[in-house]
C-alpha cells in the first residue's frame, strides 16, 4: 500500500479521545468527495453537450468549405471536386448553391435559406439522407413535372407543408441590364422532411436540385462553393490552409471552426 493511503487509513481508524475530531474528519472527507464529484459531473456534461452540438453541426455542414474570389462563383466545379478528392486528407467533396429567399406553403409563408445540392455528391460530405424522417431523400422531377424539395421539420410545420404538398419559392435576382432586382418564383413538390436536431437549421433550411438553383439565381453552370469532408475534423484549420495552397488562386478555404467560431468560443 502506498504511504498516503496508509497514513489516511491509520488516522481514520485510530481511536480518538475527543469524538469531535472524528466528526470533523468525516465532514471534511465528505465535503471533498462531493466537491470533486460535482466538478467531474459538470465537466462531463459540458464536454458531452459540446460534442453533441459539434456532431449535429458537422452532420449538416462541411468540415471545410471552398469558395472562389471570382464571380459568379466556382465555374469549373466538376474538375475542382475531382482535384480536391485526390488530396490525401480528403474523404469527399460536393458542390452547393446557397442563397436566401421566401417560401409559401398551404398555410403561411416564411423566410428560408435555400441550398441547391446534387443528391449524388451530397452524401459524400453530410448525413442528409439519414436525417429524412418523412418521405424520401429525393430531388427528382415527379409525374407532376415540378422539381422536388426537402424541408426542415420546423419550417414544414410553420408553413403547414407535408410530403406531397406544393410550395413556392420566391427569390430576388439582379437584372443584368439595369441592376434592378426582379422576383423569381418557382413551385416545388415536397419530397421529404428532415430533422438535424438543431433548431436553427430545421426552422430555416431547405434543399432543392442544384440545377434548378443555378437557374433561379442566374449562375449559369457555376456553384456557390464546394463542401469538403476530411479524415480528422480536429485538423480542419491546418488542412484548410494546405488545401488552399494545393488548389491555388482564386480559391480560398474556410474550416468549420471559423464558420461556427462564436458558438464554440462561448462553449
Amino acid at each position: 500500500m502506498k504511504l498516503e493511503p496508509f497514513i489516511a487509513l491509520r488516522y481514520i481508524r485510530s481511536k480518538h479521545e475527543n469524538r469531535f475530531i472524528n466528526l470533523v474528519t468525516f465532514f471534511s472527507v465528505g465535503g471533498i468527495l462531493i466537491g470533486v464529484a460535482a466538478i467531474i459531473i459538470v465537466v462531463s456534461i459540458m464536454n458531452g453537450m459540446e460534442s453533441e452540438i459539434r456532431s449535429r453541426i458537422l452532420d449538416t455542414t462541411a468540415h471545410i468549405t471552398v469558395f472562389s474570389l471570382k464571380r459568379p462563383g466556382v465555374t469549373d466545379w466538376r474538375a475542382l471536386v475531382k482535384k480536391i478528392e485526390d488530396y490525401p486528407d480528403v474523404v469527399g467533396a460536393s458542390p452547393f448553391v446557397q442563397s436566401k429567399g421566401a417560401i409559401a406553403g398551404p398555410k403561411s409563408s416564411d423566410g428560408v435559406l435555400i441550398r441547391g445540392i446534387d443528391t449524388t455528391y451530397e452524401p459524400h460530405t453530410s448525413k442528409l439522407p439519414a436525417m429524412v424522417i418523412e418521405g424520401e431523400y429525393s430531388l427528382a422531377a415527379p409525374d407532376s413535372g415540378l422539381p422536388e424539395i426537402l424541408l426542415g421539420v420546423y419550417l414544414a410545420d410553420q408553413i403547414g407543408a407535408r410530403v406531397g404538398d406544393t410550395v413556392a419559392i420566391f427569390v430576388l435576382r439582379k437584372n443584368s441590364v439595369f441592376g434592378a432586382q426582379k422576383p423569381v418564383v418557382k413551385k416545388f413538390v415536397v419530397a421529404g422532411i428532415f430533422e438535424t436536431g438543431m433548431y436553427d437549421y430545421d426552422a430555416i433550411l431547405c434543399y432543392i436540385p442544384i440545377s434548378v438553383a443555378q437557374k433561379m439565381f442566374g449562375l449559369g453552370e457555376a456553384v456557390t462553393g464546394i463542401q469538403v469532408k476530411i479524415k480528422n475534423f480536429y485538423k480542419a484549420p491546418q488542412v484548410a490552409k494546405k488545401l488552399m495552397d494545393y488548389i491555388g488562386f482564386p480559391y480560398y478555404t474556410i474550416p468549420w471552426t471559423e464558420t461556427n467560431k462564436n458558438l464554440f468560443s462561448w462553449m
